[in-house]
């Protein structure tokens, strides 16, 4: 191929097949003209090349992330998670998240899109939330949510009182 020259795939439909042609376009006098490099094949059967299906393209799952970004990191700038961690005292393990982590993240579920407990763990799993705190979707449970609740303020039975941590 030349200086000038363009080369280019051509789709030349003859009948239900479409056939794949090399060419390449020139000037002659400062008219484009074309011409034929070589065949390249029947589209879809020639290896490398496939069939085009643009009318049917399949994409995988798509997570949240813009909003739950921006609002993970005002979160973590105004210490939503350390002043939470701080009120319960930390009480987990580098396997699961903290109470901080578990009712941040809840936070922000209620700012996006509100949800139930019950729906929290599936909502945090088509988000970067588990990026975020460093810990898998399946941390992420009905149970663990109402359990950080009640590290933060809970229900005494045996004095018939309620325990607020956040007054200490």
């Amino acid at each position: 191929m030349a200086p000038g020259y363009m080369s280019y795939v051509y789709r030349r439909k003859n009948g239900d097949r479409v056939y794949l042609e090399e060419r390449e376009s020139y000037r002659v006098k400062g008219k484009v003209r074309n011409r034929f490099v070589r065949y390249l094949g029947v589209e879809g059967a020639t290896p490398g090349v496939p069939r085009r299906e643009l009318d049917r393209v399949l994409h995988g799952d798509s997570r949240r992330a813009g909003a739950v970004r921006l609002l993970w990191a005002l979160a973590e700038d105004l210490r939503f998670r350390a002043t939470i961690d701080r009120i319960g005292g930390r009480r987990s393990s580098s396997e699961i998240p903290s109470a901080g982590t578990y009712l941040t993240a809840w936070a922000i579920n209620r700012v996006l899109d509100p949800e139930s407990a019950t729906q929290l763990g599936p909502w945090i799993a088509t988000t970067d939330l588990p990026l975020l705190t460093g810990f898998p979707d399946e941390a992420f449970v009905k149970d663990q949510f109402l359990n950080a609740l009640d590290i933060v303020c809970h229900d005494e039975p045996a004095i018939a009182q309620v325990i607020d941590h956040t007054r200490k």
